[in-house]
């Protein structure tokens, strides 16, 4: 999976033909735009300070465990063995103080003795709205 993140600062939509824009023609936005999904932004009229704060984060983890084991408590021989990789892409977005998102994949290889190779991959999406009373 390829994941492709734009965030143009200091671009208004109605400058881009993929959202309605006449006097301006941008192809290249536009295709991209045909074959992805757009999260247009709500604007008003009104001063809203926006934080439009991005993080990315990349986490590496590697661990490698033997179990040893002995009938008669001296000579002790290799039983198992735990080999894992782990790697968590994670992108937090702020947009407001009270609203926050972020994307995450997950990426773990698992190698033993007993169980063999496993893979598992997982994605995720949070968006969180402040709820304030």
């Amino acid at each position: 999976m390829n994941v492709l993140w734009i965030m143009a600062d200091q671009l208004r939509w109605d400058y881009l033909s993929c959202y309605g824009a006449k006097h301006i023609e941008t192809p290249n936005l536009d295709w991209l735009a045909s074959k992805g999904i757009r999260f247009p932004l709500p604007f008003s009229e009104r001063n809203i300070y926006l934080r439009n704060n991005m993080n990315i984060s990349l986490n590496l983890d590697f661990s490698n465990k033997t179990e040893e084991g002995s009938k008669d408590k001296i000579n002790f021989v290799e039983q198992n063995f735990t080999n894992t990789q782990k790697s968590v892409l994670r992108i937090t977005y702020t947009l407001t103080d009270d609203i926050t998102g972020s994307l995450f994949y997950e990426y773990r290889q698992t190698d033993t003795r007993l169980t063999g190779r496993r893979i598992d991959r997982d994605f995720g999406i949070n968006l969180n709205v402040a709820i304030r009373g």
